[in-house]
């Protein structure tokens, strides 16, 4: 979920051009709100991608990495919770 997040705010830099082509299917673009929600999301997401990149070693074995990979996360989750972040970014902080 994480990469797919980033890549749309890759997208909001293209924005007029995605306007024009948006145009074409009759569909709306992200409000400004809606973009800086998925700019928190990928923040918020971002230690999840890290994780499953270290566990997901190729040529060794990453099994002895999975708690002190979670408790990390925890860690990071915590600290996350604390941060101002718009209710709906909170919301899903505090559910994992």
């Amino acid at each position: 979920m994480y990469p797919i997040m980033r890549q749309t705010l890759k997208m909001q830099v293209l924005e007029e051009a995605l306007e024009s082509t948006v145009a074409l299917i009759n569909k709306d673009l992200p409000i400004q709100m809606e973009w800086e929600i998925v700019e928190h999301l990928c923040n918020v997401l971002k230690p999840f991608e890290n994780a499953t990149k270290a566990i997901s070693g190729e040529y060794y074995c990453t099994a002895s990495l999975a708690i002190p990979i979670a408790n990390g996360l925890i860690n990071v989750y915590k600290g996350l919770a604390t941060k101002q972040y718009p209710e709906t970014v909170k919301s899903m902080i505090l559910e994992v």
